[in-house]
């Protein structure tokens, strides 16, 4: 919702601050009402592309990145890497089309997914891992050798 600014004549001059916070605070609402900050409640906004959240782990002698993908076949999943880069795409398809769009409210999203998350010169992309369970994509990729964390015993004389 929203509101139209009152705007006084009081004789403040157009660059004191009172008109720059009016202008701050009508700049802020417009961003938080758009579709893009995802606050809309529009079906439509919600079709589209849209990011899943990924968490990124240093196991050692690997990388393990997390992916929440609930409600996605496997068959819907693609995980490829091209150079040092781990590439996850897919799409999430709308379940059922409503022909009254008689939604009340709507935040899942559906639509077409890619991510692209750079992993760093110290993978071996030949050993690529991937498993799907419950919802969440792990894929582990091998670090090489020389990239892997040695531990050395300090000797205290």
């Amino acid at each position: 919702m929203n509101l139209i600014p009152y705007k006084r004549r009081n004789g403040l001059s157009s660059a004191s601050p009172f008109r720059l916070l009016e202008g701050l605070h009508t700049d802020l609402n417009t961003f938080f009402d758009s579709p893009l900050f995802g606050l809309s409640d529009d079906l439509d906004s919600k079709l589209g592309s849209w990011l899943p959240e990924v968490d990124i782990h240093d196991a050692g002698d690997k990388l393990v990145v997390k992916t929440d993908l609930p409600g996605l076949n496997k068959d819907d999943i693609e995980v490829e890497v091209q150079g040092n880069t781990l590439f996850i795409s897919g799409e999430k398809k709308l379940e059922e089309e409503v022909e009254d769009q008689g939604y009340l409210k709507s935040e899942r999203y559906f639509g077409q997914f890619q991510r692209a998350l750079p992993l760093g010169d110290d993978i071996d992309s030949s050993k690529l891992d991937a498993n799907y369970k419950d919802g969440v994509l792990t894929v582990s990729v091998a670090k090489r050798e020389q990239a892997k964390t040695k531990q050395i015993k300090v000797k205290v004389q």
